[in-house]
């Protein structure tokens, strides 16, 4: 009998208490030295332009304050930030030490930070729109500055702040301890070195600080590693994170120092750039080169940008009015970006240091090959690297109590179980009945009598393939009505969106190697040809006879997404959103099988493709209808409700969009999950409805549709534009009027606790920052006015507030960072608490090992170093599962003690199964996956590769 796996009864987070000895180390403040006197020249500049041009000034002519501190950070790398914006002001922040006369040194003079300033105004002044101006109406204000520039600075240096200061008090200076105890802390491990010992050999790891600029700071890294022709560097990353309820006698929180390791890949072959996206360069300036050199002889190397084949914002080009050795031109430096670094590590190396980061996703120029280093670290490594860096620290950090296990996933119900699992353990009746029973009321829940799904075809073997797979997703379905028929696409159909008389490979050359107005006529005749293939689908998918009285679905096989000569085409010539709005338009759920069908020697499909095609299906059969294979009370009893309330249990979430791509785009919507597997949608103009997820997949679709043109205008009011004040507004509306049974409420606090930067008035739910919540976590606080406590309430369980990302820490299974016996990945899904704070309940979900990753568990490779010989595992990149936070409040009375809290957290822990997944647990709880991928489906629509 095999031997039952154990998640391990401890496992260590990589978050430390800080200490801060006596240190003659201190911090030194400025102020920008001319803001009057640029704010006053800058409001006759706006009004002048305003009363010629549009009422929005271009972002590109607004004063270029990334240029100035990427500036300043190139030539003194050991300042903290530049003038970055705090609050209304913007503050310089360095290091000071002090000489024997007690005076401060090492910090910018006042008048090397003016030569700067002047130098960065007048670049700004040589576009040619400001040079016109500044000739003309604004010619008095701009010499008016310039006088003001030769002028004694507005503010002086605030010197002799002691490190202690922001330890004690997070709030100190508006919040920079979470910027200046990282850098201090990078300070103190620079050019120190530690060992680790791999099975095969010692490796030596000397540590270099990184300044990223912004409000990002400083992070280190090793000295670069080669693997076989590629190279790569351990970066760690050290942040100050607090955490509701750790505080210290006088009630203020404290800080945990995070330590998060990971691996940084370089570029050190032939490298095209990439046209979407920036790319990092680390630039290490030879001091001895600088006719300024800022009194900085650090080593520190500086994080720029290049994009679309120039250094960002300009940086070079005012580094080089300044008369600083120039950058070299970024085309230069990717044709061979290994003659430009040092990578053998000389001593002395006298010219400027160049080592431009690689990313997921980018190729090289050479074969389109990709880097040849996998991601991540095993957990050996992470704990021989961390019990380095602590004894580096010793006398600043303590390490963190182990968080101490919950229960482990048990597995009893096939609510928690995967579609692998249900088509292939075949032990009993039981499983096909409850599958039958979650379908039907799914069916029921929107009054449908039948399922039928239409494979849309391109080639037969796709539409073989493809029924044999819905076939078996259905597994047995009894005497349920079920339709599978298919039809044939005409090729017309997948040619790409009409782009008349224009060149589409002129999208991809160089802005100032295509004709000056193409983007316009492309962008405007992008915009003529989307609502004609969609009236062209529109009319094919009327042309089915669809089964009456039947929810309907389509397989699309979309591998004839090309253009005729076989090359990828422009992003915004795709035809995915414009088929996704047709179906939606005729109320069918769709999904996609991209990329062709390819076989093996025998004539089966590939794994790569039989994958695809496997979880498309599951996608559209299984999330699309919000399925799983039994009733989630069946959970929660597990979980440990008693029956009565875990048959009646609603599970409430909140779900908004975070899109990076779409930044005008700001939607919420509430999902509630049923005890009985029922999910229903409620979208916030439609305030008090409850509709099923398949309607509320096509209304959403319908609302992006209507609206999608308002999305890139700014000045454009949209239903897609809710501001955080309207979504607090909704939150409070669903929970303090729509909730009709026992209820949890879950909602995540990034993107809640704090305000959009676009809003004025930025208002949000304060109460989930960690300092409310420590003082209020036994009341429902929206805001000053609206405050509820338990009596107005009763049908609110709680509200758990979920973090995850860099907000929680990484881990190794083991209860110190010296551990000798394996570190194995945790078998199950499993749940610990947090012994550290005892109120609120901080309660930690870990998932267990992806199945994807199954290599990972092998005892060849589970502890193995990022630059061992790896022979045939070189491809596996480690991944262990996240920690997602769970912190429950406002929790009721019968369940406000240890138990009860743990009870009401398992039951959001343990949704962290999806049927459709099959390859771990989710990253989200159930409804809350569900509820966000419904949005994701629809941004298609909006912009073609979404």
């Amino acid at each position: 009998m095999a031997k039952k796996l154990i998640s391990p009864e401890y496992i260590l987070p990589s978050r430390m208490t800080l200490h801060v000895p006596n240190t003659d180390l201190r911090f030194s403040i400025l102020e920008f030295p001319y803001a009057n006197a640029i704010n006053a020249f800058m409001d006759v500049f706006k009004q002048t332009y305003y009363q010629q041009h549009e009422q929005t000034m271009p972002y590109r002519l607004m004063l270029p304050y990334r240029q100035l501190n990427n500036a300043i950070i190139a030539l003194s790398p050991s300042i903290i930030q530049g003038f970055e914006p705090s609050g209304n002001i913007q503050r310089m922040v360095t290091f000071t030490r002090y000489d024997e006369y007690g005076e401060a040194e090492d910090y910018p003079s006042l008048e090397q930070l003016q030569s700067l300033i002047k130098h960065w105004i007048f670049c700004w002044s040589e576009h040619k729109v400001i040079q016109d101006l500044l000739q003309r109406d604004a010619n008095r204000a701009w010499l008016k500055l310039q006088e003001d520039l030769n002028n004694d600075p507005e503010t002086a240096w605030q010197h002799n702040i002691n490190p202690a200061l922001f330890a004690h008090d997070l709030d100190y200076e508006k919040g920079l301890a979470y910027v200046a105890i990282p850098a201090l802390l990078t300070t103190l491990i620079e050019n120190k070195t530690i060992h680790i010992n791999s099975e095969q050999r010692e490796y030596p790891i000397t540590w270099r600080r990184v300044n990223a600029g912004g409000k990002n700071g400083f992070y280190l890294v090793s000295q670069p590693f080669i693997y076989k022709d590629d190279y790569l560097a351990y970066r760690l990353d050290l942040s100050v994170q607090n955490q509701a309820g750790y505080t210290d006698q006088d009630n203020k929180l404290r800080p945990w120092i995070f330590a998060h390791l990971s691996i940084q890949r370089y570029i050190g072959n032939h490298y095209k750039g990439d046209a979407k996206r920036s790319t990092s360069v680390l630039v290490g300036f030879n001091r001895e080169n600088f006719d300024n050199p800022w009194n900085d002889h650090t080593t520190t190397l500086v994080q720029l940008g290049v994009d679309k084949g120039q250094w960002e914002d300009g940086t070079a080009r005012l580094l080089g009015k300044y008369m600083i050795n120039p950058l070299i031109a970024p085309e230069e430096l990717f044709k061979d970006s290994l003659k430009y670094g040092n990578y053998d590590q000389v001593k002395h190396f006298r010219p400027n240091e160049y080592y431009v980061v690689y990313a997921e996703g980018r190729k090289f120029a050479e074969r389109q090959r990709k880097h040849q280093v996998s991601t991540g670290t095993s957990f050996r490594e992470r704990s021989q690297i961390m019990a380095g860096v602590l004894s580096l620290l010793e006398d600043w950090l303590t390490i963190s109590t182990p968080y101490q296990r919950d229960m482990q996933n048990p597995y009893k119900t096939f609510a928690l179980r995967d579609y692998n699992y249900m088509a292939k353990k075949r032990v009993s009746t039981a499983q096909d009945v409850s599958w039958q029973n979650m379908l039907q009321a799914s069916l029921a829940s929107n009054n449908r009598q039948s399922l039928h799904i239409v494979i849309l075809y391109r080639s037969e073997e796709f539409k073989i393939h493809a029924k044999k797979q819905i076939e078996a997703v259905l597994l047995k379905t009894g005497d349920l009505p079920i339709v599978i028929t298919h039809c044939k696409i005409e090729p017309a159909l997948y040619m790409p969106l009409d782009a008349g008389d224009l060149n589409p490979q002129l999208y991809f050359k160089k802005p100032h190697e295509r004709p000056k107005d193409f983007d316009k006529k492309w962008n405007d005749q992008m915009r003529l040809s989307f609502p004609k293939k969609h009236a062209e689908w529109r009319e094919f998918l009327q042309s089915i006879a669809w089964e009456h009285n039947a929810r309907h679905m389509v397989l699309i096989d979309s591998t004839g997404e090309r253009s005729s000569i076989g090359e990828g085409i422009p992003t915004s010539q795709k035809i995915k959103g414009a088929i996704r709005d047709a179906c939606n338009q005729e109320g069918i759920l769709s999904q996609f099988v991209v990329g062709d069908l390819k076989f093996d020697a025998d004539g089966k499909l590939n794994d790569q493709s039989a994958g695809r095609l496997k979880n498309a299906t599951l996608d559209l059969i299984l999330r699309q209808q919000a399925i799983l294979y039994a009733p989630p009370h069946e959970i929660y009893t597990l979980a440990g409700l008693d029956d009565t309330i875990a048959h009646e249990l609603d599970v409430i979430v909140f779900c908004r969009v975070n899109s990076t791509s779409l930044s005008n785009l700001n939607y919420v919507l509430a999902v509630r999950l049923r005890a009985d597997g029922t999910l229903h949608v409620m979208l916030p103009d439609r305030i008090g409805t409850w509709m099923p997820y398949d309607v509320a997949h096509v209304e959403v679709g319908l609302l992006v549709s209507k609206n999608r043109h308002s999305i890139f205008n700014p000045n454009s009011p949209s239903p897609l534009k809710i501001k955080q004040g309207e979504m607090l507004n909704f939150v409070h509306d669903v929970l303090v009027d729509h909730v009709e049974r026992p209820t949890i409420a879950v909602i995540e606090a990034e993107g809640w606790r704090n305000g959009f930067n676009r809003d004025k008035d930025k208002p949000c739910w304060t109460q989930l920052r960690n300092p409310d919540l420590t003082k209020t976590y036994q009341s429902l606080r929206f805001d000053n006015r609206r405050r509820y406590d338990r009596s107005k309430l009763p049908n609110l369980l709680c509200v758990i507030r979920l973090r995850a990302g860099r907000e929680t820490p990484q881990y190794i299974t083991a209860g110190r960072w010296t551990e000798e016996l394996p570190l194995r990945d945790i078998p199950h899904l499993t749940s610990y608490v947090d012994p550290c704070v005892a109120h609120p309940l901080h309660f930690l979900s870990v998932a267990q090992l992806s199945e994807g990753q199954k290599k990972q568990k092998s005892p060849q490779v589970v502890e193995l170093f990022k630059g061992d010989n790896r022979d045939s595992w070189k491809e596996l990149a480690y991944k262990h599962p996240q920690i997602i936070e769970l912190v429950p409040f406002f929790v009721r009375d019968d369940y406000f003690h240890d138990e009860g809290m743990r009870q009401l957290c398992r039951c959001i822990h343990l949704l962290r199964n999806s049927p459709g997944f099959v390859l771990g647990a989710i990253n989200q709880p159930y409804p809350m996956h569900l509820g966000e991928a419904l949005i994701s489906d629809q941004l298609c629509i909006i912009k073609a590769d979404s």
